[in-house]
């Protein structure tokens, strides 16, 4: 496997046509960062994106996980661990010290967790404030 830096805008497409295949919702550009990575199967066919937020202290995000709908399951097999792997190192050499994310889908927390990550929070809600 293989994981690549996109500017997202070269993504955004295909990432809302996973999200349709899921029947997750489309998260608008204007919320999307300037990064996504993306995980290539062996075979080369993407699989895996994330996105991943740069802020102005050393905790990063990564959000909005989706999965090709389309790629055999064999050859997602073990991706997103893969994917989110890669990204850790991505935010260590960039100097960050914290990679903060949300999850309720089991496939992801699974995935977070055999990669290192701790249960935050398990009581809190999240507001959003639309402006």
């Amino acid at each position: 496997m293989k994981v690549f830096k996109y500017n997202t805008i070269e993504f955004y497409d295909t990432m809302c046509e996973w999200c349709k295949g899921h029947n997750f919702p489309e998260v608008s550009l204007s919320l999307m960062p300037k990064n996504i990575f993306v995980c290539h199967s062996d075979k080369g066919e993407p699989i895996y994106s994330i996105c991943f937020y740069y802020t102005d202290s050393r905790l990063c995000w990564i959000g909005w996980p989706v999965s090709n709908p389309s790629a055999n399951k064999e050859d997602k097999k073990g991706g997103l661990e893969f994917l989110i792997n890669k990204v850790n190192k991505f935010a260590k050499d960039e100097g960050f010290k914290v990679v903060f994310t949300t999850s309720n889908t089991r496939a992801v927390e699974s995935a977070l967790l055999n990669s290192g990550y701790g249960v935050g929070d398990t009581e809190v809600k999240h507001y959003l404030k639309e402006l």
